[in-house]
């Protein structure tokens, strides 16, 4: 249970840290979208797509790496983080100033050129504190880097406010993304020299040069991510306007931040999937087994959830002017599940040095992703690109399924959801397109899914036994350990 109860702490470390930052983000969204309209928003998806692509050639992949090394000697953080900062440094002036060509060639507005140069700035300085957050992270002090997002997100949350109420531009008021990681990149370094000394600030081209090279298949897998997140909104915007991009980054929006909590359960479980790799034993199939489970208990329900009031979320936190977007919603919201099985099998995967072969399975799919796209944009306008990325994700998972059921036979467990979401499923959506009343499709789905998942072992008893464990342990109570292991 040692295992599971690290990762359960920090996951719920980075898990209220990203929660909280994401749903000030997202008001602020809500509030920008209702005043400035469907043209704005989509300049800001189209701006934040574009940004975080070129963002990759600052990031280079050395948070991993990072991470990595300062964890085999604690000493080295300064130097590591020191001479990285001023690596990324330069690649963010120089990304900087690809972006400014860029706007140069655009044929597009003033003020959309002015956010693109705003939002560009604010992704670059994201990636110079992360890598500071990497050498946090290193000493296993997660709530740092969490209680960092926090106060950017919440600069970003009053100060764009505070724009729109005043009635700035759309532009004037996005400049509060890069000041915030401007006032977060200070605070960040003072923390980190308080905590472990200064930086050692400068440019070793020796070490710089194995750092690059030791870190370059996660700047591949990082390259590829970045493409299958960002690619998709450029595709549309190019196809079909910066309309029609707003409707769809409502709904996106919205998942994008669901979604990012599998990513903070993937980071918490890595750790303890790469240490058990080495071992071989029952407890990585145990841990892998309880990974499986708890990402179809939390993820699947939401799923659904989001699938039958769809319509009501997009009303009220959008409007009816992006009543579209519920329809994108109903086709995306499954995505939920499958990145929360892909990540876990992607994590696997790496922790057993495999990261080549993910990289080509990532490759191909995100080619297909690219072509598939086009046609069903296309054709089918930001449905398509719906899709579209619930397509490859499937792809994804069975490609990485089988794949990872080599490494570790306990990934299996994914069979054991099959019938459960058959059952759930079926009924559940009938409901939904006949007509019947929200809250009395959501009581038939609880009722099955609880009945389901305990008779086909999906939800054990046992899983909830973790969060009672570690609730007596903050409050300095005795938990014992007996009778607690979680069943395989």
């Amino acid at each position: 249970m040692k295992s599971e109860r690290l990762i359960f702490k920090n996951t719920l470390i980075l898990g209220v840290g990203k929660g909280l930052g994401d749903i000030a983000t997202f008001l602020f969204l809500i509030y920008f979208s209702r005043s400035y309209g469907q043209d704005a928003l989509g300049q800001y998806a189209f701006a934040m797509a574009t940004g975080g692509l070129l963002s990759i050639f600052v990031s280079l992949g050395l948070n991993t790496y990072t991470i990595r090394e300062i964890s085999k000697d604690k000493h080295c953080g300064p130097e590591y983080v020191g001479q990285l900062f001023v690596l990324r440094s330069i690649c963010a002036l120089f990304g900087w100033g690809l972006i400014w060509l860029i706007t140069l060639a655009m044929a597009s507005g003033a003020e959309t050129r002015q956010i693109l140069l705003i939002i560009g700035a604010y992704h670059f300085l994201q990636k110079l504190i992360g890598i500071f957050s990497a050498g946090f992270m290193a000493h296993e002090e997660m709530f740092r880097p969490a209680l960092l997002s926090i106060v950017e997100r919440l600069i970003i949350l009053c100060a764009g406010s505070a724009g729109i109420y005043f009635s700035f531009p759309p532009a004037v008021t996005l400049a509060a993304y890069p000041a915030s990681a401007a006032i977060v990149l200070v605070a960040t370094i003072t923390l980190f020299r308080i905590r472990y000394g200064w930086p050692v600030f400068r440019f070793n081209y020796r070490f710089i040069k194995t750092a690059v090279r030791a870190a370059s298949p996660f700047l591949v897998i990082i390259i590829l991510a970045q493409f299958y997140d960002r690619a998709g909104l450029i595709i549309l915007t190019a196809l079909q306007g910066e309309a029609v991009t707003g409707i769809y980054s409502a709904g996106d929006r919205l998942l994008a931040t669901i979604n990012g909590f599998s990513a903070v359960f993937a980071t918490a479980l890595f750790p303890s999937v790469s240490r058990l790799s080495e071992e071989k034993g029952e407890d990585l199939e145990r841990l892998c087994t309880w990974a499986m489970r708890m990402a179809f208990i939390v993820f699947f329900p939401m799923a659904v959830f989001i699938f039958i009031t769809s319509d009501q979320i997009i009303l009220l936190a959008f409007g009816d002017e992006f009543a579209a977007s519920a329809a994108m919603l109903r086709i995306a919201c499954w995505t939920l599940v499958l990145f929360g099985f892909n990540r876990i099998l992607s994590i696997l995967m790496i922790a057993y040095y495999k990261q080549g072969q993910l990289v080509r399975i990532r490759m191909a799919l995100y080619i297909a992703y690219f072509l598939l796209s086009m046609g069903l944009v296309w054709q089918f306008s930001y449905l398509g690109l719906a899709w579209a990325k619930i397509i490859i994700e499937i792809g994804i998972l069975l490609t990485t399924f089988y794949c990872a059921l080599k490494l570790c036979p306990a990934v299996a467990t994914i069979k054991r959801f099959i019938w459960p979401t058959v059952i759930c499923l079926v009924p559940t959506i009938s409901l939904v397109l006949t007509g019947y009343k929200v809250w009395l499709v959501i009581v038939v789905f609880v009722a099955l899914f609880s009945v389901t998942g305990f008779f086909y072992s999906a939800i054990q008893i046992n899983d909830f036994k973790l969060l009672k464990e570690w609730l007596a342990k903050q409050l300095g109570q005795d938990a014992s350990d007996e009778g607690s292991g979680l069943t395989r």
